[in-house]
């Protein structure tokens, strides 16, 4: 990108609050700065980068991979918080509160100080109802309202705070980006189809780890590493009820019941419904066959997909999930579940599966296990499939959403 089309430098803040345990939106937001980094690198003096932090958490990242990004934090105190409160619950509150904040000698003082072009919310955050800054906002998935059957979106009171959270994003942001055309689909008829003109889909890409591996490395070191069995399949996935771990183990169990021995390796903080899952290993005696890692470095990940015959994603969610995209990069055959956009994210590279039917799932693993044909073969079309994927051609794609974004 040349320029931004705008005589002066683009001065653009990306607000940081995702961390590790977040999973997928934190490999997001670290493709994103990767990208942003790029943009900077293009424009050279163009263009201004700034991350806005909650805490200092992220401070080692930025310094060691992007010294060229100004960082500032920012601390909404008790009063803050208060006034706020107290603003919003009023008619017009929301409007009075986003005019006067860049008057208040706190908590946002520092980025009116900037006099920012535009701000990028990665992670979904509602924050962009407070900062009266033209904004893109990111929207992961909407599955509070599709996929209300699980502990971790049906209460009540979630529901109701995601939803406040994606009215907020929806009405004040100035592009919202979604994963696909499901996505965009899901916003306009879950908050009208006004949002039509500002919903613009832009699909995953594997994280810089992964873009950038070395492929070279002998991989199998992590088999001695971590203990684990030669040959397995692979679910890097947190322990939430909607990962379906559950019929995952019983397909397992099935094909286990029939003299085939799978074996699996799952990575994923020990929390959410990390608990039911050990129990439902235990029940089914698949202690042997299955390995459960809770950290593990980016490195590592690389060589856990290298070594695996397939990666395995019975979720019940989407609309698509970045580990299809890890998998397919890597050159390891996918298994998955054929709900939302996931067909069309996987094509002819994977098989798709009902994430209810543990036959299904069960049936999808012996193909793979037992047919190292349709393994070479699935791996070659996933290489078709993301042949076009590299950091360039993410960062040209963003470089239009920013300059579709000034122009508005």
């Amino acid at each position: 990108m040349k320029d931004l089309g705008i005589s002066k430098t683009c001065h653009i803040a990306i607000y940081l609050v995702a961390h590790p345990s977040m999973g997928g939106t934190f490999q997001y937001t670290l493709t994103v700065l990767k990208a942003f980094a790029k943009i900077k690198e293009n424009n050279r003096n163009g263009v201004s980068i700034l991350c806005i932090t909650l805490t200092k958490d992220w401070n080692d990242l930025l310094k060691k991979d992007y010294p060229q990004f100004s960082v500032t934090h920012i601390h909404r105190n008790i009063f803050h918080k208060a006034v706020g409160k107290v603003l919003k619950s009023t008619k017009f509150g929301w409007f009075v509160w986003r005019k006067i904040n860049k008057l208040l000698p706190f908590a946002y003082k520092d980025i009116f100080k900037m006099n920012l072009d535009l701000i990028l919310y990665p992670s979904q955050d509602d924050i962009v109802h407070e900062i009266d800054i033209p904004a893109i906002s990111v929207i992961h998935d909407l599955m509070h309202r599709y996929e209300k059957q699980f502990p971790e979106s049906c209460s009540i009171q979630e529901i109701e705070r995601r939803e406040r959270q994606y009215k907020k994003i929806c009405k004040f942001s100035t592009i919202i980006i979604v994963d696909s055309k499901v996505g965009e689909k899901q916003v306009e008829e879950s908050y009208g189809n006004i949002l039509k003109a500002k919903v613009i889909p832009l699909p995953f890409i594997p994280p810089p780890y992964i873009l950038e591996h070395n492929p070279t490395i002998d991989f199998t070191y992590v088999i001695e590493k971590y203990k684990l069995h030669s040959k397995y399949v692979f679910y890097p996935a947190q322990f939430w009820t909607h990962k379906n771990h559950h019929n995952l183990l019983k397909a397992i169990d099935l094909l286990k019941d029939k003299g085939i021995k799978v074996n699996a390796v799952f990575v994923g903080s020990k929390k959410n419904n990390y608990k039911n899952v050990i129990d439902l290993i235990n029940i089914l005696s698949l202690g042997e066959q299955i390995r459960i890692i809770d950290y593990v470095p980016n490195e590592d990940i690389v060589a856990l997909y290298k070594n695996s015959i397939a990666l395995v994603m019975p979720t019940f969610f989407g609309p698509t999930n970045i580990p299809i995209v890890e998998a397919m990069f890597l050159g390891v055959p996918v298994i998955c579940s054929n709900v939302y956009a996931m067909q069309e994210q996987v094509g002819n590279a994977g098989l798709l599966f009902d994430p209810k039917s543990i036959n299904g799932i069960a049936d999808s693993i012996y193909r793979i296990w037992t047919d190292e044909n349709l393994r070479k073969g699935l791996i070659q079309r996933g290489y078709k499939k993301v042949k076009n994927i590299t950091i360039e051609n993410y960062t040209k794609q963003w470089e239009n959403i920013i300059m579709e974004a000034l122009k508005r």
